[in-house]
């Protein structure tokens, strides 16, 4: 098959992906089984269009490269204090199917929290929430603690005190 595939072929192609969670989902028990994953499922898709392994999983990641570009374009919109028509809403036409039951297994590692200007991750999403609604109970009037807690890593000196003792020796 050309590098070019009709849009059926692509609707195809991703619906067979679909079926073959170990393939795509790292919550599936045997997703790390690499010969699972290569022999059984990928084959199955194989089988199913009549296309080599290596051309879907070339095919897989050329469709792979504008969805994440647009799962990230349509989270970063979704900003806090966003309205509904200032979120991205992407015009690539697999975006919608892929974001169906991709949208869990591809993440923002990050996100930025614009009422403090800073970064946290999404594990941190609850203590977001609770940290926002203390400060909505608070006086008005406070100020916020924003000192940040970083830890500090000591560097070696040049010229250590053990090595100043040898060195006298």
């Amino acid at each position: 098959m050309s590098t070019t595939w009709p849009h059926s072929e692509i609707l195809k192609f991703l619906q067979c992906y679909r079926a073959e969670t170990i393939i795509w989902n790292p919550k599936n028990k045997n997703h790390k089984d690499k010969n699972k994953v290569s022999s059984d499922a990928w084959n199955r898709i194989s089988t199913n269009m009549g296309i080599s392994v290596d051309e879907l999983k070339k095919k897989k990641e050329i469709l792979m490269t504008p969805f994440r570009t647009n799962l990230k374009k349509k989270k970063e919109s979704m900003r806090s204090g966003a309205r509904l028509e200032d979120i991205y809403t992407p015009s690539w036409p697999f975006f919608d199917i892929m974001e169906g039951f991709l949208k869990d297994v591809y993440k923002c590692k990050s996100i930025i929290n614009t009422d403090r200007g800073a970064s946290t991750s999404l594990d941190d999403e609850d203590s977001i929430m609770s940290q926002n609604e203390n400060i909505e109970n608070e006086d008005p009037n406070a100020t916020v603690n924003s000192e940040i807690n970083i830890p500090v890593v000591r560097r070696r000196s040049r010229n250590p005190s053990e090595l100043q003792e040898v060195v006298k020796k």
